[in-house]
């Protein structure tokens, strides 16, 4: 997982973003977390794309 400002989920004709959802087993700080999937469009020959990707939205300033 990554910690990262100013992220962008990726979306566009190459990947899509969806099912994203809160992961609170994995919050820790009062920190958030969150998965999502994304998909190739229309399919993507790279498998590396079909895993669950995660963010980590922090409420203090680094």
């Amino acid at each position: 997982m990554v910690r990262m400002q100013g992220y962008s989920v990726p979306v566009g004709c190459e990947l899509a973003a969806y099912n994203a959802k809160e992961q609170p087993s994995l919050e820790t700080n009062g920190d958030l977390v969150i998965s999502y999937n994304v998909i190739g469009c229309p399919w993507a020959p790279n498998g590396n794309n079909y895993r669950p990707r995660f963010l980590i939205l922090s409420s203090s300033s680094a």
